[in-house]
C-alpha cells in the first residue's frame, strides 16, 4: 500500500472508531468506501483488534488467558527465540489494537522489575500513526505525578518501529474499584480528589488528556491504600508546547474521544479547539458516575443516535442531576444505584446528594464552558469544602441563569407562549388604566433591560478573555516557531546551531521587543530561559533572565502571588550556586515567609523554597540551622508525598548528607543507603536524586576513612554526571575534585592526571571562547596557579588570562586582582604583585564579601619576599611577626587567615562566628593537603576550642579526642603543638563538670624532652 493509501486508511478507521453505534459504522464505511472492498475489508479487521484490546494497560497482566511465561514472538521476528527489545525482555502480549501492541516485559538494568512495552503494530508505521504514538509518549513523559502512569525509556527497533515503557498499572477501573468494595459517597469522593490532582498536574505541563473516562483510570493497591493512575494519554493535547513535531491529523466533524465522556466543546470543534476545561467536564462524568452508578447520558441511546443526533445531545440536552438520576433508577439501574452507597436506600442516597454534590456536578457539566470551574484543583477544593462541611462555590443557580437555560430548551414553546403571553398582557392593559400599572411596567422594563446589560457586558467578557488566551496562546507559538527555525540550514546560513545559539536568539529577539506590551508572556519565556541556562551552568545569562522575570512578576503580579515567588526562588537557586550566599538566604528568607501564609507551609512551592534555604545555609557553614529545615521538609514530604515519591527521597538525601557533617554517623548512613536504594529502584540511576545519593555517600565513606569506596563512589558520581551533564558543566567539577582529593591521598597520581588535564581542557575551552566573560578567565588563571599536580602549574601561562580577568572587570573585584597578583609574584614580578594587592586591599575596604585577612596576610608575605619589612609592619604589626614567620615555613598555608580571624574572634568570646571560619578553613585544608597533615589536626582541635566556647560539649569532645589522635601520629609536629591540643581537652572537660577526665588529661601533657631526644 502507498503512503497515500496508508494515510486514508487512518483517516477513514480513526473517523469510524469515534462512531459507538454499529449501524452508524456500517453507514459511514458504505459511503466513505464505495468501489473499495479491500479498503473496506482491511478497517474493519482494524476495528475488529481494536475491539479485542480495549484500553491499553486496562486489564492486569495476572488476569490474561494467555500462558505467563510463553515466549512471544513480536511480528517479523522468529517465534522460537527469545524475544528481546532494548534492555527489555518481553514476557507475554496484554493486548492489541488497530495501530499498536502492548506487552509485559521485564527489564534486568540497571534495576529489575516489570513494566508495559508498547510498539506500533508492523506495516502501521505510518506518519500519523507515528505522530499519534510520539504525542502519547511525549505527554506521558512530561508527567510526574503519583497518581499518572510513568514513562520510563522509549526509544525505537532495529527495524526502526517506535516504542516506548511505562509503568505497569496492576489495577481495575475505577469505578469498578468502588462497585466491588462498596465505597460509600464520602470514600469515592475521597478517591477522586487525587484523580483531580493528577489532571492539574497535566494542565500544569501543558497537556490535556481528551478522553477521561473510568477505563483510563485505574486503581492499583499500595500499602493497603487504593491509589488511583490516570493511564491512556493517546489523544492528548498540548496547551502551551509541542508533544511532537509531526503533524497530527484530525478530520473535521470527527469525534476525538469517548461520546459518553465527551464535553460539548470537545464534540463540535473535534477537538482542535478545546482547553483544559474539556477535561474538567470529563472529570464531572466521571463523579456523576461514581456518585449515581451510570454516566449523565445512557450510553445506549447515545449509540442509537445518529451523528447529528448524537452531536445535538452532547451540545444541548441537560442531563438530570445526581439526586434526581437516582430516584428515576429501576431495575439493574436501580441495583447499581444501591451499590453506590452501601445499604443506603435510594431515597437516602438521593437526599446526600442534593444540594452541594448537585452543585458540584452540574457545575462541571456546564454546556458554557466558562461556567465550569477553571482548573481542576477548584474542582478539587470545592470537593474538599464539602467533605469539610464548609459552603461551597458552585452554589445553586440563579432563576435568571435556570431561566436562561430553560428558554435555550424550549426555543419553539417559549416562542408560542410568548406570542399567548403577548395577547394575554395587551387584552389585560385594554382593561387596565392608571399610573402606577403604567409605572410598574416601566420599572420592569429598567430591569428587563438592566439584566439585558448585565448579560451582553457578561458576553463581552468572557468573549474578551477567550481572544486574550488566543492572542496569547499565537504570541508564543509564533515565537517559538520564529526561534526554532534557526536549525533549519536555510535559515542558519552555516553557522554552528547549538541550545546556546538558540537561547542567545530567543534571548535577543525578547530584549528587542518581540514581546512587548506583553508582560506575562515575556516574565514566562524569560523565566524558561533562566531556568535553561542555569541548568546548562550558564550563570550569568542565567542571572540576567530570572532578574527580569522577577522584576516584571512583581509589577504585573505583586509580591505575594505565586509565580512571583516561584521567580524569587529559581532566582535563589542561581545566587546560591553563585556563591552569593548572602543575598540567597534572604531572598528565600522573604518568600518562605509569603509563601507559608499566602499558600500554606505544606505546599509544594513552600516546600521546594524550604529546602533551598536550608542548602544555602550550609554554605557558610550553618549545619545546624539547616537540620532543622530538612527535618521539617522530609516530615512533610513523607506526610503529602507519600514514602516512595520522589521529592521525599531527595528531602532523605539532603537531610543525610546534613547528619554525616554534623557527626550523627547512624542516622546519616541509614538515609543516605536506604535513599540511594530505593532511588535506584523507583527512578533510575541516571535520576538527580540518585547521582546525589551516591555522592554523599561518597562523602560518608570519605569521613570514615573508607577511602577505596569513597574512590568508587566519586567515580561512579563524576562518570554519571559527565555523561548526562557534560565535561564542561560546573556541576561535574565537584565529583571530579572530590574524586581527584582521595586520589591524592591514596597517592594514585596516575590516575589523578587525565582528570586534572581534562579540568584543565575545560576552563581553557572556555576562556578562549569568543564571547568569554571575565569569571571563566579568572577561573582558567586560578587553576594554573593552584593546579592539584604541581608539576602542571604555570604562572606564567595564567598571567595573561588574569590580566584579561582584571581589564574585563574593570579591576573591580578583589579576587580578581589577588589572582593577577599571585600570578605576578609566582612569575617574579614581586613589584607589580604588590601593587596589584594593594588594589585589591582598596576594593575591600570600599566594601564587599571578600576575605580581608587573606588578602592582607599575602600583601605581608609579599613585602617581605621584596625586603620592604618596614612596610609589612605598618599592614598589621600585631600579627606581622607571626606572618613573617609563616612565610619562612611555608609559601601559602591553605586557610590561615581564617584561622587568624577565628583566634581574634575566639578572644572576643564571638564563638559561633568562630566555628565558621575554622569550618571553612577545615573544608580547604582538607581538599589542599594530604590525609594526615598535622594542620588538618590542628584546625579540628582549634575549631573543638571553638564548640566548647559555644557550649557544644559533645561536638567538640569528637573533634578534640580525634584530632589528637592524628596529631600524636604525625611526625612533624611540635611538642608545643600537642601539649596545646591537651589543654584544649582540659579545658572542654572542666567546662563540662567532668573533673575526673579533666584530672586525666592534666597527666598527659608533654613533658620537656629529654637531650637525647630527636625532638
Amino acid at each position: 500500500m502507498t503512503s497515500e493509501g496508508h494515510d486514508r486508511l487512518e483517516e477513514l478507521f480513526t473517523a469510524a472508531l469515534g462512531l459507538t453505534s454499529d449501524r452508524r459504522r456500517t453507514e459511514f464505511l458504505d459511503s466513505a468506501c464505495s468501489g473499495d472492498s479491500e479498503l473496506r475489508t482491511r478497517i474493519e479487521d482494524l476495528l475488529s483488534s481494536h475491539g479485542q484490546l480495549g484500553t491499553f494497560l486496562e486489564d492486569s497482566p495476572i488476569t490474561t488467558k494467555r500462558d505467563p511465561d510463553a515466549t512471544v514472538a513480536l511480528p517479523g521476528l522468529s517465534a522460537t527465540a527469545e524475544v528481546t527489545i532494548g534492555r527489555y525482555k518481553i514476557i507475554h502480549e496484554l493486548g492489541e489494537g488497530g495501530f499498536g501492541t502492548v506487552y509485559l516485559a521485564e527489564q534486568e538494568q540497571p534495576v529489575r522489575r516489570q513494566v508495559a512495552l508498547k510498539i506500533i503494530k508492523l506495516g502501521m508505521d505510518t506518519k500519523q500513526v507515528i505522530a499519534r504514538f510520539e504525542a502519547e509518549r511525549q505527554a506521558l513523559a512530561l508527567m510526574e505525578h503519583p497518581n499518572i502512569a510513568r514513562v520510563f525509556d522509549a526509544g525505537a527497533t532495529e527495524s526502526g518501529r517506535p516504542y516506548f515503557v511505562m509503568e505497569l498499572v496492576k489495577g481495575t477501573t475505577v469505578t469498578d474499584y468502588c462497585q466491588r468494595n462498596a465505597l460509600g459517597t464520602r470514600e469515592r469522593l475521597q478517591l477522586f480528589l487525587p484523580i483531580c490532582h493528577a489532571i492539574q498536574h497535566a494542565h500544569q505541563k501543558g497537556v490535556i488528556h481528551r478522553d477521561l473516562k473510568p477505563s483510563n483510570i485505574l486503581v492499583t493497591m499500595r500499602e493497603g491504600a487504593p491509589v488511583p493512575k490516570v493511564i491512556d494519554f493517546g489523544i492528548a493535547k498540548a496547551t502551551s508546547q509541542r508533544l511532537t513535531d509531526k503533524t497530527l491529523f484530525t478530520e473535521m466533524r470527527q469525534f476525538i474521544g469517548t461520546p459518553e465522556y465527551m464535553s460539548p466543546d470537545q464534540a463540535e470543534a473535534s477537538g482542535m479547539d478545546v482547553d483544559t476545561r474539556t477535561d474538567i467536564y470529563s472529570l464531572g462524568v466521571l463523579l456523576y458516575e461514581l456518585l449515581t452508578g451510570a454516566t449523565p447520558f445512557d450510553s445506549e441511546t447515545l449509540k442509537a443516535a445518529s451523528y447529528d443526533e448524537l452531536w445535538r445531545i452532547i451540545r444541548e440536552v441537560e442531563p438530570p442531576k445526581p439526586s434526581l438520576r437516582i430516584t428515576r433508577m429501576s431495575g439493574t439501574k436501580r441495583e447499581t444505584g444501591e451499590k453506590t452507597d452501601g445499604d443506603a436506600s435510594l431515597t437516602a442516597l438521593s437526599r446526600r446528594l442534593r444540594g452541594d454534590l448537585d452543585w458540584i456536578v452540574m457545575k462541571a457539566l456546564e454546556k458554557d464552558r466558562t461556567r465550569r470551574y477553571a482548573t481542576a484543583k477548584d474542582f478539587a477544593d470545592d470537593i474538599e469544602r464539602h467533605l469539610n462541611h464548609e459552603p461551597v462555590l458552585a452554589g445553586a443557580p440563579s432563576w435568571a441563569y435556570t431561566l436562561t437555560k430553560f428558554v435555550r430548551r424550549h426555543r419553539v414553546g417559549v416562542v408560542a407562549a410568548s406570542f399567548v403571553l403577548v395577547a394575554i398582557i395587551a387584552g389585560f392593559s385594554l382593561a387596565m388604566v392608571g399610573l402606577v400599572n403604567a409605572n410598574r411596567s416601566r420599572e420592569q422594563l429598567a430591569v428587563e433591560a438592566n439584566a439585558a446589560m448585565i448579560a451582553r457586558a457578561e458576553a463581552d467578557l468572557h468573549r474578551d478573555l477567550a481572544q486574550a488566551e488566543t492572542i496569547t496562546s499565537a504570541t508564543v507559538s509564533a515565537f517559538l516557531q520564529e526561534m526554532l527555525s534557526v536549525v533549519d540550514p536555510n535559515e542558519a546560513l552555516g553557522r554552528a546551531v547549538t541550545v546556546r545559539f538558540v537561547l542567545d536568539e530567543a534571548a535577543r529577539k525578547i530584549e528587542e521587543g518581540a514581546l512587548s506590551g506583553q508582560p506575562t508572556v515575556e516574565a514566562s519565556l524569560r523565566m524558561t530561559l533562566g531556568r535553561t541556562y542555569l541548568a546548562l551552568g550558564l550563570y550569568d545569562p542565567a542571572e540576567k533572565q530570572l532578574r527580569a522575570a522577577q522584576s516584571i512578576c512583581t509589577e504585573v503580579h505583586g509580591v505575594e502571588s505565586p509565580v512571583t515567588l516561584r521567580a524569587n526562588g529559581t532566582l535563589a537557586v542561581l545566587l546560591r550556586v553563585r556563591g552569593e550566599l548572602a543575598e540567597s538566604e534572604a531572598l528565600l528568607r522573604r518568600t518562605v515567609d509569603i509563601q507559608d501564609q499566602v499558600l500554606g507551609p505544606d505546599d509544594e512551592d513552600t516546600l521546594v523554597t524550604r529546602t533551598e534555604l536550608a542548602l544555602a545555609l550550609q554554605g557558610p557553614g550553618r549545619f545546624e540551622d539547616a537540620e532543622k529545615i530538612l527535618r521539617r521538609v522530609y516530615e512533610a514530604r513523607r506526610r503529602v508525598n507519600g514514602e516512595e515519591s520522589e521529592k521525599t527521597l531527595e528531602a532523605m538525601v539532603h537531610l543525610g548528607g546534613v547528619c554525616r557533617i554534623l557527626g550523627q554517623t547512624d542516622e546519616a548512613q541509614r538515609l543516605l543507603r536506604d535513599g540511594l536504594h530505593r532511588s535506584e529502584q523507583l527512578l533510575g540511576e541516571s535520576h538527580p536524586c540518585t547521582r546525589a545519593a551516591v555522592y554523599q555517600l561518597g562523602l560518608f565513606r570519605e569521613d570514615r576513612r573508607e577511602l577505596e569506596q569513597a574512590e568508587s563512589l566519586y567515580r561512579r558520581s563524576y562518570e554519571l554526571d559527565r555523561s548526562i551533564l557534560g565535561a564542561d558543566h560546573p556541576g561535574t567539577s565537584i565529583p571530579r575534585n572530590s574524586l581527584l582529593r582521595v586520589l591524592r591521598t591514596l597517592q594514585k597520581f596516575e590516575e589523578m592526571r587525565p582528570l586534572v588535564e581534562e579540568q584543565i581542557a575545560r576552563l581553557r575551552r572556555a576562556a578562549e571562547r569568543p564571547g568569554t566573560v571575565a569569571s571563566d578567565l579568572h577561573s582558567f588563571a586560578w587553576v594554573l596557579l593552584y593546579c592539584e599536580l604541581v608539576e602542571l602549574r604555570d604562572p606564567a601561562a595564567a598571567l595573561p588570562f588574569a590580566e584579561r580577568a582584571v581589564d574585563m572587570d574593570g579591576g573591580q573585584d578583589a579576587n580578581y586582582l589577588d589572582t593577577l597578583a599571585v600570578a605576578y609574584a609566582r612569575s617574579g614580578h614581586l613589584g607589580r604583585a604588590i601593587e596589584t594587592q594593594r588594589r585589591a586591599l582598596a576594593q575591600v575596604r570600599a566594601g564587599g564579601p571578600f576575605n580581608r585577612d587573606q588578602l592582607e596576610s599575602r600583601l605581608v608575605e609579599y613585602l617581605i619576599l621584596n625586603g620592604e619589612f618596614l612596610e609589612a609592619t605598618k599592614i598589621s604589626l600585631s600579627d606581622v611577626a607571626s606572618r613573617v614567620g609563616e612565610s619562612l615555613i611555608s609559601e601559602d598555608v591553605p586557610g590561615q587567615s581564617e584561622v587568624i580571624r577565628s583566634e581574634k574572634l575566639m578572644r572576643e568570646r564571638r564563638y559561633p562566628e568562630a566555628v565558621q571560619h575554622l569550618r571553612i578553613c577545615l573544608t580547604s585544608r582538607q581538599k589542599s593537603l594530604p590525609e594526615g597533615h598535622w594542620l588538618i589536626a590542628d584546625v579540628k582541635s582549634r575549631l573543638g576550642e571553638a564548640l566548647t566556647g559555644k557550649g557544644d560539649f559533645l561536638e567538640a569532645e569528637v573533634a578534640l579526642i580525634l584530632s589528637h589522635g592524628s596529631l600524636t601520629e604525625a611526625v612533624d609536629v611540635s611538642p608545643a603543638t600537642l601539649d596545646q591540643s591537651i589543654a584544649r581537652i582540659v579545658s572542654l572537660y572542666e567546662a563540662w563538670d567532668r573533673d575526673d577526665d579533666a584530672e586525666r588529661w592534666r597527666q598527659r601533657r608533654v613533658r620537656p624532652a629529654d637531650p637525647g631526644s630527636n625532638r
